[in-house]
């Protein structure tokens, strides 16, 4: 969810010690790979900003939820979003402090509202996730404008697996997935990821 974009790189970043460690990462990496070249050293910071912000994120999350005794809960929440995600695709946040808020706003939705809500959202799961296949089908991939699907054979392959894994994981909601909170949250989040997918904000 969180994505860095150049202008982000250079001072959009709120955390600095993200870049600071990426920077001297990339640096020495650069310089024992004898790819010491600035356009080099940019592309592997880059990439190391995207990679340690994901997983202070996901800290912080697993923090989080663990401090409400939900931590069960979010990593089945957090494993079905990603394996959607990785072909829907989705909205992306600017910085890592909007992401970090999305995401947590995202799965307490997803696991706090399927306590308040449990029988209301297993009584009409059959219908959630109809309109979640559908709007996933319409909508997805959604991407980053900084990495384009260039060919229409990936677009449409993405198209595929994105409701071929909504299908399965509705499959394993329906028949093997026995304990009604864990139905709940499954549901809640396959409809929130496919609500998401109509955010306006891609970076």
């Amino acid at each position: 969810m969180y994505e860095l974009t150049k202008p982000h790189i250079r001072g959009g970043i709120k955390i600095k010690f993200i870049k600071n460690v990426s920077d001297d990462l990339a640096n020495y990496l650069s310089i024992n790979t004898k790819l010491d070249n600035t356009m080099y050293r940019e592309q592997i910071s880059y990439a190391l900003q995207a990679i340690i912000g994901e997983a202070l994120r996901l800290g912080i999350l697993l923090i989080l939820f663990a401090s409400f005794g939900k931590l069960h809960y979010f990593v089945f929440s957090f494993v079905l979003l990603a394996s959607l995600r990785v072909f829907a695709g989705g909205y992306h946040a600017d910085s890592f402090l909007k992401c970090l808020l999305f995401s947590t706003t995202f799965f307490t939705i997803a696991i706090f509202g399927t306590q308040l809500f449990e029988k209301t959202i297993v009584n009409n799961s059959f219908i959630l996730l109809l309109i979640s296949t559908l709007l996933i089908g319409y909508k997805a991939p959604i991407t980053s404008k900084f990495r384009p699907i260039k060919s229409k054979k990936r677009y449409i392959m993405l198209k595929i697996l994105a409701v071929v894994t909504t299908l399965l994981w509705i499959l394993a909601l329906m028949i093997w997935i026995k304990d009604s909170i864990y139905v709940s949250v499954g549901v809640l989040t396959i409809f929130l990821e496919s609500v998401q997918l109509f955010l306006k904000r891609r970076v």
